[in-house]
């Protein structure tokens, strides 16, 4: 921003320096949108990953149960919602315009898209596998410690997945937002 002095008043006002504000927003869409393509691919990794592993593992065992068959149709499914919403985000991003306040609302668009995905990851994602997997583990002869450090691994993903909501996506949401609105004030007030 430039320093204006309002000489009838004798006071000092600001003024935007558009260019650089946009290349901001810019580099704050770009990385709003490498976080969010890399926590897709990540989940979706992960999930595909892990239920391949989990399928041999079951196959090697020599008495899998339900519970194995569930755990791996789980997670392909979860990898299904998780590619079908990058999908239908990438879709939508089509439609922002090239504009300051299209990009910024781009920008918005991916950070809200973290937000709802981190505070309902407990419910999609951490609280079915942890039901199954504890169903699972309840099916065999599995030491205590092993159900300690498992049921210890949920609690702190689930720890971690609400501090990355509160801490991380919620700050910028809110910064991203109050800027939005000054720059709509702004607009509002320049056309009047």
């Amino acid at each position: 921003m430039k320093r204006i002095w309002d000489q009838q008043k004798d006071e000092p006002l600001y003024a935007i320096n558009e260019k650089a504000l946009h290349r901001s927003i810019k580099s704050t869409k770009k990385k709003a949108a490498r976080l969010t393509n890399i926590n897709d691919r990540g989940l979706i990794v992960i999930g595909i990953v892990t239920a391949v592993v989990y399928s041999i593992l079951s196959i090697i065992d020599d008495t899998p149960n339900v519970y194995d068959y569930l755990i791996v149709v789980a997670l392909l499914f979860i990898t299904g919602y998780v590619w079908f919403g990058r999908m239908r985000r990438k879709k939508q991003e089509q439609a922002f315009a090239r504009t300051m306040l299209g990009d910024l609302n781009h920008a918005i668009a991916n950070v809200n898209y973290e937000v709802r995905r981190s505070k309902n990851m407990v419910w999609w994602f951490i609280l079915p596998i942890t039901i199954l997997v504890f169903l699972n583990m309840s099916q065999g002869d599995v030491s205590l410690w092993k159900w300690i450090g498992i049921a210890a691994a949920f609690v702190l993903s689930g720890l971690l997945t609400r501090w990355e909501y509160i801490h991380r996506f919620k700050p910028k949401q809110r910064k991203l937002e109050a800027l939005r609105e000054k720059l709509t004030e702004e607009a509002t007030f320049k056309s009047s």
